[in-house]
């Protein structure tokens, strides 16, 4: 009977000891496949953006050539250019850092998680949905844009962001192996645009002076401007571009910049609400 309470307090020991065991078993097997998956999503996406530039260096090219003359002998784009692109920093980290970050997070979160389960002592279930919450839940408001966080709307964040460099890169690429001198910043006509990107549409620069989120888009995540080269010669050629009204009908418009579009729709609209009808949309 005197041995009893050490007896319990080795037991309760053991008990607790075996705990451990099988979390820190546990953090180990989630390490490892956290590990896979990093890896498979860093091949995935490295693969993807390589397709996505070489098909946008061609398609660059081809744009080009119809006005100015097939003159280039096409060629593959070089493996190095495709990998220096890809290591080029987007929101300051690459491909590589966006994921090992996205890597270290979601573990933390994973063994949080796993400690609290067996403090408190209770089943996983628990915990289910508040995990689920902080590294998968994507929110959409009632137009279908994401507005959620979590590693999954990270996930599609850096993909679409890492897209857009990707896509411009080669288009820049395109523009210098073509002898193109300057490339033109292009704008979406639709209500969505911000102020950010809107006062770019129109300005060329310099091929050789290109600067990502300085003078050539992408500008911020989810930014869905892009480039064109822009040939002084062939300067007004087109007297027409695609705009996007509010209720999502695409219908052309007089080529314009973004701010002349915009100004023209604010008229429009003072004038409309003023006569007592419906905003136009």
């Amino acid at each position: 009977k005197k041995s009893i309470g050490t007896f319990n307090l080795q037991v309760d020991n053991l008990s607790v000891k075996a705990r451990i065991t099988r979390l820190e078993a546990l953090q180990t097997q989630c390490d490892g496949i956290l590990q896979k998956l990093y890896q498979e999503r860093r091949d995935q996406i490295s693969g993807t953006a390589t397709d996505i530039y070489t098909s946008e260096y061609y398609h660059t090219l081809f744009n080009v050539e119809q006005y100015t003359g097939f003159k280039f002998n096409y060629s593959q784009p070089a493996a190095s250019a495709i990998q220096e692109v890809l290591q080029q920093p987007v929101e300051g980290m690459d491909i590589s850092e966006h994921l090992w970050r996205q890597d270290i997070d979601t573990g933390f979160k994973i063994r949080s998680t796993l400690n609290n389960m067996f403090v408190a002592g209770r089943p996983p279930q628990d915990f289910a949905e508040q995990l689920q919450k902080q590294i998968g839940a994507v929110r959409m408001d009632a137009n279908g844009n994401v507005t959620g966080t979590g590693k999954k709307f990270e996930a599609y964040r850096l993909l679409y962001t890492e897209s857009a460099h990707v896509t411009n890169q080669a288009q820049l690429q395109a523009c210098e192996d073509d002898g193109i001198d300057e490339f033109e910043d292009i704008v979406s006509l639709d209500s969505h645009t911000c102020s950010e990107c809107a006062h770019y549409d129109g300005k060329h620069y310099p091929v050789s002076k290109a600067i990502e989120g300085v003078n050539c888009p992408p500008w911020h995540p989810f930014c869905r401007c892009t480039t064109a080269p822009y040939i002084p010669e062939l300067a007004g050629l087109s007297d027409t571009r695609a705009a996007r009204g509010e209720d999502g009908d695409t219908e052309p418009v007089d080529d314009q910049t973004y701010d002349e579009w915009k100004t023209q729709i604010d008229e429009k609209n003072a004038l409309t609400n003023a006569a007592g009808h419906p905003i136009m949309k």
